[in-house]
């Protein structure tokens, strides 16, 4: 639990939720369900708003 996430500022994760690896909450949501592998989820309550991989390989162009 907890494997490589991002947890942003002012977040709350309600009791029993299950973060999955390589996700990322957003600030200021409420985590209400699981969050799967790979996403990146925010809102309130939080809903999945895009993919990990996405994330990622933006982040690789913008270091070129």
């Amino acid at each position: 639990m907890f494997d490589n996430v991002f947890i942003g500022v002012k977040s709350t994760i309600m009791y029993g939720v299950k973060v999955e690896p390589n996700a990322i909450v957003t600030a200021n949501c409420v985590v209400t369900k699981d969050v799967p592998e790979g996403a990146v989820v925010g809102g309130n309550p939080a809903r999945v708003i895009g993919h990990y991989s996405v994330v990622a390989e933006k982040r690789l162009q913008y270091k070129k």
